[in-house]
C-alpha cells in the first residue's frame, strides 16, 4: 500500500470511484498476503432440503462471505440481499408443500404424519443433562 502513489490514483475521480479503487487495491493485497479457506456446508444440516434450496442457501453464504470479507461494496450486498430473499422465498413455498403433501396423505400414509410430529418432538432445544 506504500508503494502506491494515492495521488495521482485519486486525482480528478469523484467519491464513489476513488472508494472502489481503494477497494480493489485492498481487495488484491488481501488475495495475495492471506491463506484462502474453503467453506463446506455439512450434508446433515440438509437432509430432506431439495437441491434448489441447497444451491440457494450455498449461494447466499458464498455472497455473504464475499460481501463480509472481500469487498463491501452495495453490488455484492444486493446480490447478497436479492439471494437472501430467495432463500426465504424458497424455504416457505417448499415448507407449504411439505405440509400440505403431508396433511393430504394423513389417511393413505399415517405413517409419515408420525415421522413429521416425532422429528418435531425429537428435536427439542432443551439439552437432556445438565451438569453443574
Amino acid at each position: 500500500m506504500a508503494s502506491t502513489d494515492w495521488s495521482c490514483t485519486f486525482k480528478d475521480l469523484h467519491i464513489n470511484e476513488a472508494l472502489d479503487i481503494f477497494y480493489s487495491k485492498l481487495h488484491d493485497i488481501i488475495n495475495v498476503q492471506c491463506q484462502k479457506k474453503t467453506y463446506v456446508l455439512h450434508k446433515v444440516a440438509f437432509m430432506g432440503f431439495p437441491k434448489t434450496l441447497k444451491h440457494l442457501i450455498f449461494s447466499k453464504k458464498i455472497a455473504q462471505l464475499k460481501y463480509i470479507k472481500q469487498s463491501p461494496t452495495n453490488v455484492n450486498y444486493n446480490i447478497f440481499s436479492n439471494l437472501r430473499a430467495q432463500c426465504k422465498v424458497v424455504n416457505k413455498t417448499d415448507y407449504g408443500n411439505f405440509i400440505q403433501r403431508t396433511q393430504s396423505s394423513i389417511a393413505s400414509n399415517p405413517k409419515r404424519f408420525w415421522n413429521y410430529i416425532n422429528s418435531k418432538r425429537s428435536n427439542s432445544n432443551i439439552p437432556s443433562v445438565h451438569l453443574i
